[in-house]
């Protein structure tokens, strides 16, 4: 039983992941980035993720927003990681001791990786957690029923959950940043 609801706990969070990164990959506001595991020389990548990073946070900033994460998909954060430009500054980067499960981005220790494998593989979205969006959170509801011709209880669980507001200026998206 403990399997079942585990499954359950995961499922919720997944589709409320599901809605973030809709609106996240929606945004707007931002620019085609670079590949950043583009390399043409062996052993010298081509592009610096840190300019397109970068023109992010002072856009954001510009704003008046404090960016503090950066979401992307497992794959562009392997690329930022084994990038030549910055491969070196991996090794500076530490668990933040405020939050334990929060990794700072090499080059940019303000900034938290959320590294998830339901967005895009070619996008980073740069933003402010707090600033971003409203979500609107309702009611969780849990019901119980059995099937006595089946032999079997069942949880039903509903969760509301709605993006609410979505402020433009506190996001900033990067297309292209993987091939």
């Amino acid at each position: 039983m403990d399997i079942d609801i585990k499954q359950a706990s995961r499922a919720l969070a997944s589709a409320r992941n599901t809605q973030i990164k809709t609106v996240f990959e929606a945004a707007d506001s931002g620019t085609a980035g670079s590949d950043w595991g583009a390399a043409t020389t062996i052993g010298q990548s081509d592009n610096d993720p840190a300019v397109n990073i970068s023109t992010a946070i002072d856009t954001i900033e510009g704003n008046n927003f404090a960016p503090d994460t950066v979401a992307m998909d497992t794959s562009v954060w392997q690329e930022y990681v084994s990038n030549t430009f910055t491969k070196e500054l991996r090794y500076q980067s530490a668990q933040k001791p405020q939050d334990p499960n929060a990794i700072s981005i090499p080059g940019f220790p303000d900034l938290n990786a959320i590294v998830d494998t339901s967005m895009t593989a070619t996008i980073a979205v740069v933003c402010e957690k707090a600033g971003w969006g409203l979500l609107g959170e309702g009611p969780t509801e849990i019901a119980r029923y059995r099937n006595e011709a089946a032999g079997y209880e069942a949880f039903i669980i509903r969760d509301w959950l709605e993006v609410l507001k979505i402020d433009g200026n506190a996001i900033y998206k990067l297309t292209a940043v993987r091939a």
